[in-house]
């Protein structure tokens, strides 16, 4: 396990500059994007150049050199995978790219647009990176490629509809969907952006969603009877009625957590935060939106997580901008900053630990390179 570690430790170091940049000593900010560029290529060789390592490394290994080689026109392989992610292993294999070299350029795309839309919401890239290195990145940039890079062109779409493109937006969004049909949740993003929910009508709806979770209310067994026959049922039944996914969640420290986080954001004025009302909008609408996704859902385990992946994962830019306004730019001495920080990294560190630690999992995260 040690090559985890000595990925978090180069992000925690790094981390340094967050808390202690200005912006008037230009070499240090020279330093500060050095360290950016540098975190990303050891993310990159990390990712790209391991071996049969993480619960689905062997899954998209048959993916790509079974079902990519057919067409999918053929109904088996249409039940399978989804278009984008077949029509991108099927140019792999006409290309004649061995598997390995087909997951390095993946999991290039993939970091590259998270980093990417880390670096355009985040104050604090590296404390961002810290909580991204606990939970996304672990399980679908390293782990799950295909909701992963589903998510990363699906962030890549939010930032063109933040700049107004409109054309790009769908273009990329579309391209999300195909990939992974989970994609689907952030065609919500054009509402996210404008809705303004009030603090209590948000509290409300998240304590009905905890009174679903704790009655065990599945909602998918009524709303399976008006979805169209095709992947997206089949997938369903399938989660429904293997006991591997259809267990229920419960209430977790996870989501206790989730909601405190919600309930700190939601106090803060997000004039104080350097960014604009629609962004702060979509940042809080859209963690609101995986909480009650998890809360709703939370009688089918996987469609709990995978609805609500990608608008949880707004935690890794919402906690630091939690940590610059409840921290950093209060009137604490720099010490005491400094002991926050440490809480912060020993947070990260635990998410971490617990997940590369999971005991039924840890034998499928035993580190190797390819070579």
């Amino acid at each position: 396990m040690m090559p985890y570690y000595l990925l978090f430790l180069i992000i925690y170091l790094s981390s340094y500059y967050d808390i202690c940049k200005g912006d008037s000593f230009q070499i240090r900010n020279s330093l500060y994007y050095l360290g950016f560029l540098t975190t990303l290529f050891f993310f990159i060789i990390f990712t790209g150049l391991k071996g049969n390592v993480g619960t689905d490394y062997e899954g998209y290994f048959n993916l790509y050199s079974i079902w990519g080689v057919k067409n999918y026109s053929d109904r088996f392989v249409s039940v399978q995978i989804e278009p984008g992610f077949w029509l991108i292993s099927h140019i792999g294999n006409l290309l004649k790219m061995p598997f390995p070299l087909f997951w390095f350029c993946i999991a290039c795309i993939t970091l590259v647009t998270k980093f990417i839309f880390f670096r355009k919401f985040s104050p604090y890239i590296f404390l961002s990176l810290l909580i991204y290195l606990s939970g996304l990145y672990i399980e679908r940039d390293f782990d799950g490629i295909r909701q992963g890079l589903s998510i990363g062109l699906a962030y890549i779409s939010i930032l063109f509809y933040l700049d107004k493109k409109k054309i790009k937006y769908i273009i990329f969004l579309l391209l999300a969907i195909s990939i992974h049909y989970s994609s689907l949740v952030f065609l919500t993003i054009p509402l996210l952006y404008r809705i303004q929910i009030k603090k209590g009508i948000a509290y409300i709806i998240i304590s009905i969603g905890i009174i679903f979770m704790t009655l065990k209310v599945n909602i998918f067994s009524f709303a399976l009877t008006f979805l169209p026959k095709g992947y997206i049922e089949s997938r369903i039944n399938t989660y429904m009625t293997n006991s591997t996914y259809a267990g229920s969640i419960g209430l977790n420290i996870g989501i206790i957590v989730r909601i405190a986080i919600f309930i700190l954001f939601c106090n803060i004025d997000c004039k104080k935060l350097s960014i604009t009302q629609d962004v702060y909008n979509f940042l809080r609408n859209g963690f609101l939106f995986s909480i009650l996704c998890f809360l709703f859902f939370n009688n089918m385990e996987i469609i709990a997580h995978r609805l609500s992946y990608g608008y949880r994962e707004l935690q890794i830019i919402i906690i630091p901008l939690c940590f610059k306004y409840y921290v950093m730019d209060r009137n604490f001495s720099n010490d005491l900053k400094v002991l926050a920080f440490q809480f912060y990294s020993f947070y990260a560190f635990i998410l971490f630990y617990r997940m590369i630690n999971t005991p039924h999992l840890k034998e499928y995260y035993e580190y190797h390179f390819i070579f």
